[in-house]
């Protein structure tokens, strides 16, 4: 590798792949944030209830999160930098696609094919660049990477409105496919295979398949029991479809010699509380920024151009944090680091609570700023925790793991919050809203406080620093191998 440091103490093949990784993650995050915006004009045109425009914003997600651990197996067997490639094709072709639909159903058909793009590049990025890094710099360099994700999130919302005000939604899944398309052919010609090779293995489809089944199965049946009760005929099939799903999935991975759910790295606490931590922010940063708007508008009554002002600093927040996050991973102990992220979570959580019909508009900011600087904290040291107790050989499926936790965890803690408070309220009016969502988040403390006891244990605990050599390892001298010169 060229040792050549560059500002920020990265080496200039680190720096390359973060421009052109990190431009990747800008452009993906930028177009969920930005097709959001384009919601209610898709529901006008296609004269859509808004139970099935949801389907716009909901399926490219839940595919995502289903089909991601099966990618990043992928990844590891046939070549990371390959799959990534060709998941930013598959997810720009759609874009180009989503932007001529003709009616709401093509259109959702075209959103899965963007989602399975999404699904092949979202974990192989991060473990890229985590095979890429010095161990030195690995949590510095995760944490700018998610930096770009952050900008990207934060300049969506603007790209988008100011394509509506010149355009219609059309133009921006045509925006995001020309954008898409530039990134192709940027990596095509700077992100190289190199000595990348397939390496056996087998992919576990079925797994995938069933993970599939159950995770949308649950948030279905979760939405639906919130609305009509969990006693409901539609809720009840798909609960326990999704029950049945999630067993048959647990007990496929257990059996099958290539598991896309690595279920043995779970005897490592420090690796248990990683996950959980992923997990954990995303379960409650979700609902968040959920809420907030909502709030913001049906209770305090500010206008559209406000609520976006303050929204603004959710991501803003995470982009400063995350690579302050990162640095600290490198320098100290990343579960600490992690468990302080969490602090900041819990302390977020615990103003966001107190919010009542009375609460000054600028309030809102200190909660706003916690959430998104605590995940920019945690996020990238729980990462360097993971990928520290596997070879660099399943650094594939381990990023896989984290984003699919992340993004399972984010909607499985929307749609629960969602329904304890509809259940909570008493009417539809502002004040039971506001009183409704202080006891939702009042809930949600303990999981929280929980989370920083995890991450504090695994820290102060001792753990040997990789796994004992098994049949997902390689010993030393098959490692070097399989690096680059």
């Amino acid at each position: 590798m060229n040792r050549l440091t560059l500002p920020g103490g990265f080496t200039k093949d680190e720096t390359r792949l973060l421009i052109l990784l990190g431009s990747g993650s800008f452009v993906l995050m930028s177009s969920l944030s930005s097709i959001n915006v384009a919601i209610p004009h898709v529901q006008r045109d296609f004269d859509a209830s808004l139970s099935e425009i949801q389907w716009v914003a909901l399926l490219g997600f839940i595919i995502s999160a289903s089909l991601t651990l099966l990618f990043g197996r992928v990844g590891d067997v046939y070549g990371r930098t390959r799959v990534y490639r060709t998941g930013v094709v598959i997810y720009t072709t759609g874009a180009l696609l989503c932007a001529v639909s003709p009616t709401l159903p093509v259109l959702l058909a075209f959103r899965a094919v963007m989602a399975l793009g999404m699904a092949m590049v979202i974990p192989l990025s991060a473990a890229i660049l985590a095979a890429a890094a010095r161990p030195e710099r690995r949590g510095q360099l995760i944490g700018a990477s998610a930096s770009f994700a952050a900008a990207g999130l934060l300049m969506g919302p603007t790209i988008g409105g100011f394509i509506l005000d010149v355009f219609s939604w059309r133009g921006i899944f045509l925006f995001n496919g020309g954008l898409g398309t530039l990134l192709c052919a940027v990596q095509f010609l700077m992100l190289h295979t190199g000595s990348e090779e397939r390496r056996p293995g087998r992919l576990d489809v079925l797994g995938a398949a069933l993970l599939l089944i159950a995770f949308p199965s649950l948030l279905v049946g979760l939405t639906w029991g919130s609305r009509n009760g969990l006693t409901d005929s539609t809720a009840s099939v798909c609960l326990g479809l999704a029950v049945a799903g999630l067993v048959a999935f647990a007990v496929r991975e257990l059996r099958f010699p290539a598991p896309l759910l690595r279920l043995d790295l779970f005897r490592r606490l420090s690796f248990s509380a990683a996950i959980a931590g992923i997990g954990l922010t995303a379960f409650v940063q979700n609902p968040i920024t959920l809420f907030v708007p909502v709030y913001l508008q049906t209770v305090l009554e500010l206008s559209a151009l406000d609520v976006g002002l303050l929204m603004v600093s959710l991501p803003l927040a995470t982009l400063v944090g995350g690579p302050l996050g990162g640095r600290l991973a490198d320098r100290y102990s990343p579960s600490l680091v992690a468990a302080a992220g969490i602090s900041l979570m819990l302390a977020g959580v615990f103003v966001y609570a107190q919010l009542s019909q009375s609460t000054p508009p600028l309030i809102v900011l200190v909660p706003l700023v916690l959430a998104g600087f605590s995940a920019g904290i945690a996020r990238p040291a729980n990462q360097v925790v993971a990928f520290r107790v596997v070879e660099e050989r399943d650094y594939g499926s381990i990023a896989a793991m984290l984003s699919s936790s992340m993004m399972l965890a984010g909607t499985l803690g929307t749609t629960i919050a969602v329904a304890l408070s509809e259940s909570l309220a008493t009417s539809s009016s502002p004040a039971a809203f506001a009183e409704a969502q202080q006891q939702t988040f009042t809930l949600l403390l303990p999981v929280v406080a929980l989370g920083v006891a995890v991450s504090l244990l695994a820290g102060l605990r001792r753990e040997p620093a990789s796994l004992t050599a098994g049949p997902h390892t390689l010993p030393a001298a098959a490692r070097g191998s399989q690096r680059s010169p």
